[in-house]
């Protein structure tokens, strides 16, 4: 952001500021809190569907109106 502050994702808490913050600090925080980079489709209705590592990640827009699930494959 214009600020310094660093995001995986832009509706979560701040990684950190890039001008006070190492990129190592950063990356290792994203790791612990798991804001954006390793989120998978493994709850309901997902976690039974045949291709649920084959979509990408849940989506801000699915998080923002409360339906994990937009795909008409697993319905």
């Amino acid at each position: 952001m214009p600020d310094g502050n660093v995001y995986a994702n832009i509706n979560a808490v701040s990684l950190g500021n890039i001008h006070r913050d190492s990129l190592l600090q950063l990356i290792y925080k994203e790791m612990l809190t798991n804001t954006a980079w390793f989120k998978i489709r493994d709850s309901e209705p997902c976690s039974d569907c045949l291709f649920q590592y084959l979509c990408p990640s849940p989506s801000n827009y699915e998080a923002i109106i409360g339906i994990s699930n937009l795909c008409h494959v697993a319905r």
